[in-house]
């Protein structure tokens, strides 16, 4: 493969990204609910809220991504990168956390990056919450903007790969 093209860890870390995104837009619906309800009866509560629901991503990804690194360590230790330390007990680790805080930044660049180039090249269409919203059933997930939401996240973790790389190879050359 071409070194520009992203590989396939890219392509499964956007996936699985754009999918557990998915899990939480069905969940938003109701803490929204109970968000409404708290900035109606405590506007500091509710504000602080709001922020927390829009930072939970993070935990989330970083939680997942510790998660499922224990497993496959456990299960496939043949997978593991040499250049990873390995995860250990049950709280994420300082990697599984920028994880979750690159993951967070994928999912929005890849959400606002889609919706300019379709609403570029689909001028008619001006509705955000569509692009926004992947769905509950896999013919949504398969449509237009999610792929073009996947083939983003692809790219810019593909970005982040080779920036890890590139300093690898940095500090190889510095010892």
């Amino acid at each position: 493969m071409h070194h520009w093209f992203p590989n396939l860890s890219s392509w499964f870390k956007a996936t699985l990204l754009t999918l557990l995104m998915a899990g939480l837009e069905v969940g938003i619906v109701t803490i929204w609910q109970v968000i409404s309800f708290l900035i109606n009866w405590s506007h500091r509560l509710g504000t602080s809220a709001v922020v927390l629901v829009l930072l939970s991503p993070v935990a989330m990804i970083a939680i997942t991504h510790h998660w499922l690194h224990l497993l496959l360590d456990r299960f496939f230790p043949e997978t593991r990168s040499p250049d990873l330390g390995t995860p250990q007990g049950v709280l994420p680790d300082l990697m599984s956390w920028w994880e979750g805080l690159y993951g967070w930044l994928v999912s929005i660049l890849s959400m606002v990056i889609s919706f300019a180039v379709l609403s570029a090249v689909l001028p008619s269409v001006n509705s955000f919450d569509h692009w926004l919203h992947v769905g509950g059933r896999i013919q949504d997930f398969l449509m237009g903007p999610t792929l073009l939401r996947i083939g983003i996240a692809a790219y810019l973790y593909h970005f982040e790969y080779s920036v890890q790389r590139h300093l690898i190879k940095l500090g190889a050359t510095h010892q």
